[in-house]
């Protein structure tokens, strides 16, 4: 007795486990294969075969001509003959195994009107639920794709490059779907896709996973890019006054890329993000890099929103990695709409800074910002539209003079020509 309540408890906990596990999992897991009711009409010398043809023009309305072939061909298959001649079943047999026959793509039917046409034909009219695949309500975000970069065939290690440029462009999807902003799209894995796709197609698979089919969507974006430089070696220094030789990592990679509308081709936002680093790896370079590509492109497109207020917080609606506990950002009014001159091409809102917020805590889907600085009265705070963004560092003159030449040192480093490979 004690071992069988024992069992039933771990069994109870079980379920309760993975009922929570369910119910916690993100919107994106819950697209699935639901189900659809249509009508639709056939015709046909039985009314079993009027009801068939009908329930494929039904099918071939929700999940389209693949789906409505396999169908067929399943109902054809479990037709009942005798001596090689169909035997008829009655109405309501029909009803009660057209599931079954179907594997489950007709889920239930009601049979609407029913008439004998001429020519000795029966015309039906149904009523058919039919299974379908739901697709993730946050496909209906703002689609983009990062693409593989393209190396430069400057590139000194071209094994070294390709492996950078990855390690770039999986950054940049990992940074873009934390921000919640856009549907992330994968175009890195295609061919695995492909054989998942195909192996619903084979036997053996209920015929309703073939709602799964046909389903891919397009993107409204692209992010292509070039990887310009990728390098990693180390530079021999000889001391005059010993001789000692030191070593000296030196690791640099530059990306330009730019963000694409995929209808127009335009260009609707570029730009280059480039890194030199004395310790470290390349890789750990190119994650800095990518995450600094998917800020500019966040920035540009879709700046972080102020949600609510409580006293001196703001709660924003970003969240994940994208945002670092401690960081500052510069929290911006939102004025009215600025239109260009020229084009008459809307520019976006104007901005005017009005304080400074420091991440205090970062949830999946939002954080919470704490008020460092604020220029306004707070009950302001109330009547505008507000968002945060990175804040510029302030530098004394004396050290943007150093930031200047750090520049023009890095640039040329970039752009210098071969003449010290003898130093790899």
């Amino acid at each position: 007795m004690n071992v069988m309540f024992s069992l039933m408890h771990k069994t109870r906990v079980t379920v309760l486990l993975v009922s929570f596990v369910i119910a916690s999992l993100p919107s994106v897991v819950l697209a699935k294969v639901g189900s659809r009711t249509v009508e639709a009409i056939g015709y046909g010398q039985t009314v079993q075969k009027a009801i068939d043809r009908a329930l494929i023009s039904g099918i071939t309305q929700v999940n389209g001509a693949a789906m409505a072939s396999r169908a067929r061909s399943s109902m054809s298959s479990n037709t009942v003959s005798d001596g090689g001649t169909s035997s008829s079943q009655t109405a309501k047999y029909f009803q009660e195994t057209i599931e079954k026959r179907t594997k489950g793509v007709v889920k239930s039917f009601e049979i609407l009107s029913q008439q004998k046409a001429s020519l000795g034909l029966y015309n039906v009219k149904l009523s058919i639920v039919i299974a379908t695949y739901e697709q993730s309500a946050q496909l209906k975000r703002l689609r983009i794709a990062v693409l593989p970069l393209s190396i430069d065939a400057a590139a000194d290690n071209p094994q070294t490059a390709q492996r950078a440029g990855m390690q770039f462009s999986r950054g940049l999807e990992n940074y873009l779907t934390q921000t919640r902003r856009f549907a992330v799209l994968d175009r890195s894995f295609l061919e695995d896709q492909n054989k998942e796709l195909n192996l619903l197609k084979s036997d053996g698979v209920a015929t309703e996973e073939l709602a799964r089919l046909g389903n891919r969507v397009g993107t409204d974006f692209i992010v292509v890019g070039a990887l310009e430089e990728a390098s990693s070696r180390v530079e021999s220094t000889k001391m005059v006054s010993t001789g000692q030789i030191i070593k000296t990592p030196k690791i640099k990679m530059r990306v330009a890329y730019r963000v694409l509308d995929v209808a127009s081709t335009q260009i609707k936002f570029a730009s280059t993000s480039k890194g030199m680093r004395e310790s470290g790896s390349l890789d750990t370079l190119a994650g800095v890099l990518s995450s600094e590509a998917g800020q500019k492109i966040l920035n540009a497109i879709m700046p972080i929103y102020v949600l609510g207020i409580s006293g001196n917080k703001l709660t924003v609606g970003q969240g994940g990695d994208t945002l670092k506990e401690g960081a500052n950002f510069s929290l911006m009014r939102l004025g009215e709409e600025i239109r260009d001159p020229y084009t008459g091409e809307s520019l976006g809102q104007m901005e005017s800074k009005v304080g400074t917020v420091a991440v205090e805590s970062v949830q999946a889907k939002t954080a919470i910002v704490k008020i460092v600085k604020l220029g306004i009265p707070q009950d302001q705070l109330f009547s505008s539209d507000f968002i945060i963004r990175p804040m510029k560092s302030k530098t004394t003159p004396i050290a943007q003079k150093k930031l200047s030449d750090l520049e023009d040192r890095l640039d040329k480093e970039f752009n210098d020509d071969e003449k010290d490979k003898d130093k790899w």
